[in-house]
């Protein structure tokens, strides 16, 4: 579907990187939260954006914070056409050099070996929404949509897509650093132990707080029974009743193998 810029995009400076007129939800606060903190190195980084969807983190990255490379990734055709459509306007524009660019289609864990070793930066905005915390007719909503479900859904705690990840980083082996972003609603102490079973070392390094998505405020009420849970998920309440959450901008540092 088509979304017009409106008041109510999340991140409104995204229609400067890529078209409004998208397949896809306009670009989250979780994309913007991540755009903004990746740790890119001007005119040195070269980056696999993993799961690219419209592009709007690649571009963000090579457009605002000059980036050396990027190549896109996407399991969905449809995303990567998108992407090299955001993509071609830039390189018009020029803002962007074609040879600055690169794409991929598949999953992550068929990206071959020889494109991995060209970049030294992986970022990845994965799939996290989790199913047990939906009420029944948003998550029918969701898994009826192909593309949303697989830009969304992330099992039933939000972290199985993020499991898959962490065991293929672990496995590579000459990886790159990693950044992803996940939010603390999650639970840090479910984040910490996805990671550390495979022996990953890591790090915070931002904590974005922002305001809980009103189909989650029920679990966040289930939740508030419990002070360890309304800590370890990061969860505040606001003058007005809205919880908040935080969104962790994590580091992946690769280990000497």
């Amino acid at each position: 579907m088509n979304n017009p810029i409106t008041n109510d995009w999340p991140w409104q400076q995204a229609s400067d990187y890529i078209s409004p007129l998208s397949v896809f939800d306009p670009p989250s606060l979780f994309a913007k939260a991540m755009s903004d903190t990746i740790p890119i190195e001007p005119g040195s980084t070269r980056l696999l954006d993993i799961g690219c969807g419209s592009g709007i983190i690649g571009i963000y990255c090579l457009v605002k914070k000059k980036a050396r490379f990027v190549t896109f990734n996407d399991i969905q055709d449809i995303a990567i056409l998108e992407t090299r459509a955001n993509v071609t306007r830039h390189i018009q524009q020029g803002t962007i050099r074609e040879t600055q660019v690169a794409s991929q289609k598949g999953a992550f864990a068929a990206i071959p070996p020889s494109i991995i070793a060209h970049h030294n930066l992986i970022v990845f905005n994965l799939p996290q929404l989790p199913t047990d915390y939906l009420d029944k007719d948003y998550k029918t909503k969701v898994e009826a949509d192909q593309s949303m479900s697989y830009f969304r859904l992330g099992g039933k705690d939000g972290l199985k897509i993020a499991r898959n990840f962490f065991g293929w980083y672990a496995g590579l082996k000459k990886p790159p650093a990693a950044v992803i972003l996940l939010s603390s609603f999650l639970g840090k102490s479910r984040i910490r132990e996805a990671i550390e079973k495979h022996g990953i070392e890591w790090k915070i390094l931002k904590e974005t707080k922002i305001i809980l998505r009103e189909i989650f405020t029920k679990q966040a009420d289930k939740f508030s029974k419990n002070e360890s849970e309304i800590k370890d998920r990061s969860l505040e309440r606001n003058a007005d009743g809205k919880w908040t959450k935080k969104l962790l901008t994590i580091r992946m540092i690769p280990q000497a193998k």
